[in-house]
């Protein structure tokens, strides 16, 4: 039974790449698809592992391959079952590199892909690159030898097989496949696509020929004692783009087993990470600075049957992304949804958590795990430096905490001063008390200082850090004010105070008090 790719990998590539993906999961020869990277590359590139090696031939020669680079630059590496065992068994570390849990998007439940152990892969890798560096070693010897001599035919048509060399090591580690029947400007060209320093070195004769491989060809015409059809001037260019292709062969092996030594989970069919709200998931995930979503926290509202809500926390990644954006999605959910799931956002960016790990670093390593990861844009998103060993440290709760005191008595003042006092301005510091409250709550029970969130927001965190704020709902309903609206900060800064009745103050005195109560708990 085949099963469809995970959301999270498969919204960051263009909808007719999905599309195919979608189509590729109903095929019976597709045993496992994975999001990954071509080394030296910015695009993506999605690895196809078929069940039938016959197979993987004519599919790398269809049109949906060449369209998805050509109008998306994503390109597809197409391996067959017995491609699969080659990389194994000759340690290119290829399968190692793209074909891992966290890059898997698509396992057939039926298909098993078993790596061998580290030990085994650099071992294997190791022979490889004796292997390798071998074939060059005797190649270059050859020419050094032909230089001394002045035989230059035969140096250039060495410097040919060297060339050639280079480019079959480079087309197996990098797509899994060797292209032989390709001529050399063919096999140069799909490698400059991706590797910029190749396209620095080698001038262009035409869209896809090169000047120096053109060079190298006038070997074939000349004759040993006949140098006169021989461009013998670039031999030194020749010989410095053979230290070019050297130079990144040594650091694509260096790659390659650096990616091999990571741990490597389970791979397993990909069923169960079907995110169960995907219009939700949507919505949020067309902002293009979102790099990825944890839900840590889901429950549900009390109600009837008919009535119940389901409200999920979300951690949003992502870079310059406003408080204002997150009531946007805080609404807008509730809205496509009908009211039946209500997503309580936060948004930070990596680099503003691994600054914060001091007072934060409880709250973010506990939401922060792969099994709540539900969305990430690409596969290779670094993972935050955690402080070993630590201990939360929280010298300015007290503060915090002295000064929603101090707010509090502030109000008490106005409040006994005159019951008939008109209703300007209270919102405001109620609206602050409240707020400010639910900071130092949440900081004190989750060991996370929230920045200044939308009050719904911040109100329905205050309910995840402490259950007697979830017992505080009832006033809510006594109020003949929405809550919400009556202590937004933007409706009491620039618009008039909504009118509340004396029995509407109570509450809010009543209210106010019970969350300084739970602070004083702390």
């Amino acid at each position: 039974m085949n099963t469809k790719p995970i959301t999270s990998k498969k919204t960051s590539l263009p909808q007719p790449v999905m599309e195919q993906l979608q189509y590729l999961t109903t095929q019976r020869a597709v045993a496992a698809l994975f999001l990954s990277r071509i080394i030296g590359s910015t695009h993506p590139c999605v690895v196809v592992l078929l069940n039938n090696e016959s197979n993987a031939t004519e599919w790398r020669k269809q049109k949906w391959v060449r369209n998805a680079f050509q109008n998306h630059e994503v390109t597809f590496l197409i391996l067959g079952k017995g491609d699969v065992a080659a990389h194994t068994k000759n340690g290119t570390l290829f399968v190692e590199y793209h074909c891992t849990a966290e890059k898997a998007m698509y396992i057939a439940e039926d298909r098993a892909l078993a790596l061998p152990p580290f030990a085994e892969s650099k071992k294997r890798s190791k022979q490889l690159k004796k292997h390798f560096n071998r074939e060059i070693d005797l190649l270059t010897t050859q020419i050094n030898t032909a230089k001394n001599t002045e035989g230059y035919v035969t140096v250039f048509s060495v410097y040919t097989t060297l060339y050639n060399q280079y480019f079959l090591y480079f087309e197996w580690l990098l797509f899994g496949t060797v292209y032989n029947g390709d001529d050399l400007h063919s096999r140069l060209h799909r490698l400059c696509v991706f590797i910029p320093a190749f396209q620095k070195a080698f001038v262009k004769t035409s869209a896809k020929t090169y000047f120096l491989l053109e060079a190298l060809a006038t070997a074939v015409e000349a004759e040993q004692d006949d140098l006169s059809s021989l461009d013998i001037d670039y031999l030194p260019s020749i010989t410095a783009n053979a230290a070019v292709f050297h130079a990144f062969a040594e650091e694509l092996f260096k790659q390659l087993k650096a990616a091999a030594k990571r741990e490597r989970r389970p791979l397993q069919a990909t069923t169960a990470k079907q995110y169960d709200c995907p219009k939700a998931l949507h919505l949020v995930t067309k902002h293009q600075q979102v790099e990825a979503i944890y839900e840590y926290e889901k429950r549900l509202l009390p109600g009837t049957n008919e009535e119940k809500k389901e409200i999920r926390y979300w951690l949003v990644i992502g870079e310059g992304i406003a408080s204002q954006q997150l009531a946007n999605w805080h609404e807008g959910i509730k809205q496509i949804t009908k009211d039946t799931v209500e997503v309580v956002p936060i948004v930070h960016s990596r680099s503003w958590i691994q600054k914060r790990l001091f007072e934060n670093q409880l709250f973010f390593q506990k939401v922060m795990q792969v099994e709540l990861l539900i969305y990430d844009r690409e596969p290779n998103l670094p993972t935050i430096h955690w402080q070993v060993p630590y201990t939360f440290c929280s010298p300015d709760l007290a503060f915090y905490r002295s000064g929603c005191l101090a707010l509090q008595e502030t109000i008490k003042l106005l409040r006994t001063a005159d019951a008939t006092l008109a209703h300007e301005g209270l919102g405001f510091l109620y609206s602050s008390l409240i707020a400010r409250s639910c900071q130092v709550l949440i900081y004190a029970k989750l060991s996370y200082y929230p920045n200044q969130l939308p009050i719904a927001i911040l109100w329905r965190l205050a309910e995840l850090a402490s259950e007697q704020t979830i017992q505080l709902r009832f006033l809510h309903t006594k109020l003949t004010v929405n809550l919400i609206n009556f202590i937004n900060h933007h409706n009491n800064i620039y618009k008039r105070n909504q009118k509340v009745t004396p029995n509407d103050l109570t509450l809010l005195d009543t209210l106010t008090t019970e969350l300084i109560n739970q602070l004083n708990q702390e």
